[in-house]
């Protein structure tokens, strides 16, 4: 009733019978630990735990038991001969953490979201992955991880964090919520679409460039060393616009010409700050700005579109003119100033706070 938890290596079979038909081989109603099993091959079928899962050092189990119903998390970790997750029901995440050999997911498994780290097995089974679609997926600290599937790659929202050797990907990717590339060391390029509410690449110092196309509500860009530009064609989805830059010491200049936006009357919030040989900024029309530690900027004017809301412009040492040429600016919130090298302000300015 509380849970359930069995270790030894002296064990080489889980039997466990429930004369009354109809009901469940098994039935767990907290959580269900299985360690150390070191001759155990497989598991009842119909299993059902209400609460977590875990399953570790299992050297000898091939697959997860069919029609396993969880109602938390299943965390299946270091069972080195698992090739198969069949139809399984799970509450929360399925997360399979240094299982080389896993070849597939069946496609009538039911999951919210799915964890990969460690060692991971081929494209095969990351194809099976990614063809569920409407879930959650995240794959971290996979050092053996090169490449991604090649077909575009469709789900809820997509993780990689931490995967040394990832060189590139070439896949379309799309996530109804989040895509989110974070400390790929290798990683030089991302071809085909982007589409998703958010995108967000971090510490990814090699990545030298982004897709042509980005579908995106908001994008985050921080700490990419040698990207020299965005992309020329950036679309905006939904109400607003955000776009953020941080220390990436190779931007040089950023171009709003060709982007677009689905929504014309949002907010359109640009934030830079920390790229030290960032020139020129052309046609963002933004409506709030904040830029900071751009020493080599010269010119906010070119952010702003027709209306203006916000400006905080901090340590851009060379910056001269601020605003569009005309006489009346009315900034609805903030303007804040500070290092930078302002001689004139509009004769009309008028400021929130």
């Amino acid at each position: 009733r509380d849970g359930a938890s069995w270790a030894g290596p002296g064990v080489y079979r889980v039997n466990l019978h429930d004369e009354e038909p109809g009901r469940e081989l098994l039935t767990v109603s907290g959580d269900l630990h299985l360690f150390d099993l070191d001759l155990v091959t497989d598991l009842p079928d119909d299993m059902a735990v209400e609460g977590t899962f875990k399953i570790s050092r299992c050297a000898a189990l091939t697959s997860l038991p069919s029609k396993l119903a969880v109602l938390n998390s299943i965390v299946v970790n270091n069972c080195v001969a698992l090739r198969a997750v069949l139809d399984v029901r799970v509450g929360g995440e399925l997360c399979l953490m240094d299982c080389p050999n896993v070849q597939s997911l069946s496609k009538e498994a039911r999951l919210p979201g799915i964890l990969v780290s460690g060692e991971v097995a081929s494209t095969n089974f990351l194809d099976t992955l990614f063809d569920h679609g409407n879930i959650r997926i995240a794959i971290r600290d996979c050092p053996s991880l090169k490449s991604l599937p090649t077909s575009a790659i469709a789900c809820q929202s997509i993780q990689i964090h931490k995967c040394a050797n990832l060189e590139s990907i070439t896949a379309g990717l799309k996530a109804e919520q989040e895509i989110r590339l974070t400390n790929l060391q290798a990683l030089r390029t991302i071809k085909g679409d982007i589409r998703s509410k958010s995108l967000i690449i971090t510490a990814c110092p090699q990545l030298t460039r982004l897709p042509e196309d980005m579908f995106v509500g908001s994008i985050s860009l921080d700490s990419l060393d040698v990207l020299k530009a965005l992309p020329e064609r950036l679309h905006f989805t939904g109400m607003d616009m955000h776009l953020s830059a941080s220390k990436m010491k190779s931007l040089v200049a950023i171009s709003g010409a060709e982007w677009t936006a689905e929504d014309q009357g949002g907010e359109r919030v640009v934030s830079i700050n920390g790229c030290p040989q960032l020139q020129m900024v052309a046609d963002l029309n933004a409506t709030s700005v904040v830029v900071e530690d751009l020493p080599d900027l010269k010119d906010v004017s070119a952010f702003f579109g027709g209306c203006i809301h916000e400006l905080h412009a901090v340590a851009c040492c060379h910056v001269n003119r601020l605003f569009p040429v005309r006489d009346e600016v009315n900034l609805a919130r903030v303007l804040r100033l500070s290092d930078c090298n302002v001689s004139e302000l509009p004769t009309g300015l008028k400021v929130g706070s």
